[in-house]
């Protein structure tokens, strides 16, 4: 056997060894394992994630961040029980959803990474759920609650497909076009949905403010939970938002209505940000915890500190946020989770990298991630 002969056989079995390593990294990364944080028995639980929607390139199921993201928040739906998953907004890039798309945008970016999560049973379900099958059936299916981002709303037509058109294939889909929508998910625990970029057009803070008062004040608590696309203690750079900036006009919105309503607010929850943060409120007509995490398909360095940041990380990832009873002490945990930036990356569950307490009276306590 010559030289040359002998070169094209070492490629041959170089590539045969890189083929075997992607295909068993895949394996690895669709298998979904369990994450190794302890159990505990929540009254409620949620997951999120927002940014979800970046068109998948070629040979996605090695490369696409956002189902790598997602397979770990499936394992970890399937390990701890969850009541309920919010989608935090863009769900599709870059201009919205287009009805011309519809269907091969939610087989991509819905029903493919988050099968085992969505419900099939919706009249024109079998249009989509072929790209789902093999999925583990689940006993109980979240609900989807999803808000709109500012990509959302740049296609006409886009915030009404997303509201009328995807519940017809995802049956637990559910996603409201309101400013400002409140919703008791359970006895003790209400969730308070904001549409950003309405409150964030020209006038929309003074136009939505008494809705979002109402909405606080007509809550019975004792916990709240708001939930926006864009939040206000964060600017676009990573550092506080400045007073004149859209992300320091919506902090002023969202503070005045909450000191107004006077009742606490333990937690909001945005996405945004392409990244996993965690910042302490401003005062008692703030949120007590400020959480981030807009990085459910891409992921975005972090130009600026932040003097009441908590945790952050230009990583992606998820958030959980569990409501729990123990020894008849009340609260809310509140855990980032990073994910391998590919699905060939993955060898095992995602990271809790982050892991909070905060209490009915909004006091935050950092905990061990473990």
């Amino acid at each position: 056997m010559g030289a040359g002969d002998r070169g094209h056989v070492a490629l041959r079995a170089a590539a045969w060894l890189l083929l075997g390593l992607a295909a068993f990294r895949i394996a690895v990364s669709l298998a979904g394992e369990e994450p190794d944080h302890p159990a505990h028995d929540a009254r409620f639980s949620l997951l999120a994630l927002g940014d979800t929607g970046k068109r998948h390139r070629p040979f996605g199921h090695a490369t696409e961040p956002q189902l790598s993201v997602a397979a770990d928040l499936v394992a970890e739906a399937r390990a701890h029980r969850v009541d309920a998953l919010l989608l935090l907004g863009d769900n599709f890039y870059m201009r919205g959803l287009r009805a011309e798309e519809l269907v091969p945008r939610l087989r991509m970016n819905l029903v493919l990474p988050y099968c085992g999560l969505v419900a099939l049973e919706a009249p024109r379900s079998e249009e989509v759920s072929g790209v789902c099958a093999g999925a583990r059936a689940r006993s109980v299916v979240p609900r989807i609650y999803a808000l709109l981002g500012n990509h959302d709303y740049l296609t006409r037509e886009s915030p009404a497909l997303q509201r009328d058109a995807i519940p017809r294939y995802v049956a637990n889909w559910e996603l409201s076009t309101d400013a400002v929508r409140s919703s008791t998910v359970a006895s003790g625990i209400d969730l308070i949905r904001l549409d950003a970029t309405q409150i964030e057009s020209e006038g929309g803070a003074e136009l939505h403010r008494a809705a979002l008062v109402e909405a606080l004040q007509d809550s019975r608590g004792p916990w709240r939970v708001v939930v926006s696309h864009a939040g206000g203690a964060v600017g676009d750079e990573g550092g506080p938002p400045s007073a004149s900036s859209t992300r320091g006009r919506f902090a002023a919105f969202f503070e005045s209505a909450v000191e107004e309503a006077g009742v606490p607010v333990q937690l909001l929850l945005a996405g945004h940000h392409h990244s996993l943060q965690a910042v302490a409120g401003k005062a008692r007509h703030d949120a007590a915890l400020h959480v981030i995490a807009g990085s459910g398909a891409r992921a975005r360095p972090l130009a600026a500190g932040h003097p009441r940041a908590l945790y952050r990380s230009a990583s992606l990832g998820f958030a959980r946020v569990d409501w729990l009873d123990e020894g008849g002490a009340e609260g809310l945990r509140v855990s980032l989770f990073e994910s391998a930036p590919w699905p060939w990356a993955r060898t095992g569950a995602a990271t809790r990298a982050a892991h909070f307490a905060v209490d009915a009276e909004g006091r935050v306590q950092r905990l061990p991630v473990r």
